[in-house]
């Protein structure tokens, strides 16, 4: 056999050459990759994941902080999670975009209803894909689609179930550490104080932040009221 001919065959069935990815925007949050919950943080946005040859089931949710057309406030727009079953091909990189560009809030109010996207290779060639959507009124929907989630499960659980073709979960109760009790029985510090400096910490990380990650965290904020 031809030497050349070997190292190719070798390095193409090799595992290492594999690299799959998915891309999202910013205005889009992956709630889990196969079964495997993803966290996102609050000052980074993970807008990509790597996929496995083959097919891949991914949660996301449309998550968007639209500026209203009159005045400076922002009204946050989101979907229901949904999920995406992609047949990724060996070495190649995927990007998941809105079917038509989001310009207000009545469009992203209309997206978050009715979500329409597109996946492109890295050649911009669109691929298909499944989509399943989850719904509020109907908390059982997945499991006729792709699984089994419990009706007490909210949107975003059943989302995360839906994307595991055959993991199971657990839950795991840690006994609290020395360090967690300590922490407990410290002694208070005055509120005031601590409403001070926690003003001042907020001014300095939004002065050193950028456009992206403000309003990434305008996103978050606007989801603790």
């Amino acid at each position: 056999m031809n030497r050349a001919f070997a190292f190719s065959l070798i390095l193409a069935l090799s595992p290492t050459g594999w690299a799959n990815s998915l891309t999202i925007p910013l205005e889009f949050e992956y709630l889990a990759v196969n079964g495997e919950k993803i966290t996102s943080s609050l000052f980074s946005h993970k807008d990509k994941v790597d996929l496995k040859p083959g097919v891949n089931k991914i949660a996301i949710q449309y998550k968007d902080l639209i500026r209203e057309a009159i005045g400076d406030n922002h009204k946050r727009v989101s979907s229901n999670p949904f999920v995406i079953t992609l047949d990724a091909a060996p070495d190649e990189d995927y990007r998941l975009l809105p079917a038509s560009k989001i310009r207000d809030i009545k469009e992203a109010e209309r997206f978050a209803q009715a979500p329409k996207l597109k996946i492109l290779t890295s050649n911009k060639q669109e691929v298909p894909f499944q989509f399943a959507l989850t719904q509020g009124d109907d908390p059982n929907m997945l499991e006729q689609l792709m699984g089994a989630p419990a009706p007490a499960q909210s949107l975003e659980q059943q989302a995360i179930a839906a994307s595991a073709a055959t993991s199971v979960g657990a839950v795991v109760a840690t006994a609290p550490t020395s360090t967690d009790l300590e922490a407990t029985t410290a002694a208070p510090t005055s509120a005031g104080d601590n409403a001070i400096q926690a003003e001042a910490m907020l001014k300095y990380w939004w002065q050193q932040a950028d456009e992206p990650t403000r309003k990434a965290f305008m996103s978050w904020a606007v989801q603790q009221l």
